[in-house]
């Protein structure tokens, strides 16, 4: 339950020194979406004292909606259409939307369980945010998107 007090701090200062905009909306979504299925599965885990929690599937049935939500978003606002950022899908059919949101619900999910993977070990989930965030860094730098590393 310690989340809820980092997830508030994070999204008060987000709100507080940054400059409103559709990323700023999508990490919001995002850290809620997060937070609400850590804090219903330890409110399962605590109060209803179910060891378990939430299953693992509805975990990552969760994590895929989120994905699906936020690659919609990010199509229709089209930065897909931007060659700086997504040079391999050229027109507007419907396998390049299919694949789009495909390629972010993985991210999302593969990023977010890397870190969860290591949620009870204390001390290591620190690392592996960090390993975690040098490599979104990295990909980045290598694919020119200089905008983006303004929010690391």
């Amino acid at each position: 339950m310690g989340g809820i007090i980092i997830i508030i701090s994070t999204l008060i200062s987000t709100l507080i020194f940054d400059h409103f905009n559709i990323y700023i909306l999508i990490l919001i979504i995002t850290t809620l979406w997060m937070g609400l299925t850590g804090f219903i599965d330890d409110y399962i885990k605590i109060f209803l004292k179910k060891k378990q929690g939430i299953t693992k599937m509805t975990k990552l049935i969760s994590q895929l909606i989120l994905g699906i939500l936020i690659g919609s978003i990010l199509y229709k606002i089209k930065l897909i259409n931007n060659p700086n950022y997504y040079y391999y899908i050229n027109n507007n059919t419907l396998f390049d939307i299919i694949l789009f949101i495909l390629i972010t619900s993985s991210l999302i999910i593969l990023i977010s369980n890397a870190a969860n993977i290591t949620d009870g070990i204390d001390g290591l989930t620190a690392s592996i945010s960090t390993i975690i965030i040098f490599a979104i860094i990295l990909l980045l730098v290598k694919l020119n998107i200089n905008e983006l590393l303004i929010y690391l």
